[in-house]
């Protein structure tokens, strides 16, 4: 019987640039959105952004998860989730923007959201809100919005709650 090689790997993950934020508290959908601006500016296609949170509600990592087209992104639950579990992330913002200027979300856009949601229930990482860029300073945070998609309700306060316990 021949025998059957197995690798041996080890996954890493790799810094490609820094942002400046100041080290504040992501508190609310107002300052996601002011973050995700300065990641996305205007960029001319949409694109689809991960980005960590830790427990004291500070933002750890942030991974451009998909960049497509003028109009729709794809991703799979697996790639949005894949740098939040390598970096051990507690919490988890998506953010993407639309190119048109309108914030409006689409119906594909509440149907990513539910299916993160439910992940993210799964794989033990809280999922907090899926921000939309419009133009401007417009934007759509889909927990605010649509609280029919199974938010917890008061999620955002009882991590500000627990974090504030611990600084």
């Amino acid at each position: 019987m021949e025998k059957q090689k197995i690798q041996i790997v080890h996954l890493q993950m790799v810094k490609d640039k820094d942002i400046l934020y100041g080290g504040m508290r992501v508190e609310n959908p107002r300052e996601t959105a002011s973050l995700a601006k300065k990641v996305l500016g205007n960029t001319d296609r949409e694109c689809l952004v991960a980005c960590a949170i830790d427990a004291k509600m500070k933002p750890t990592y942030i991974e451009i998860v998909s960049k497509e087209a003028v109009n729709y992104c794809i991703a799979s639950i697996p790639e949005i989730f894949k740098a939040a579990l390598l970096s051990n992330a507690v919490n988890l913002i998506l953010f993407h923007n639309h190119p048109s200027g309108d914030h409006t979300c689409s119906q594909e856009d509440i149907i990513i959201t539910e299916r993160v949601l439910e992940a993210s229930r799964l794989l033990g990482v809280r999922f907090l809100d899926h921000i939309i860029l419009g133009e401007g300073d417009s934007f759509c945070s889909l927990r605010e919005t649509y609280s029919s998609l199974g938010w917890e309700e008061t999620e955002w306060k009882q991590r500000l709650k627990e974090c504030r316990l611990y600084s």
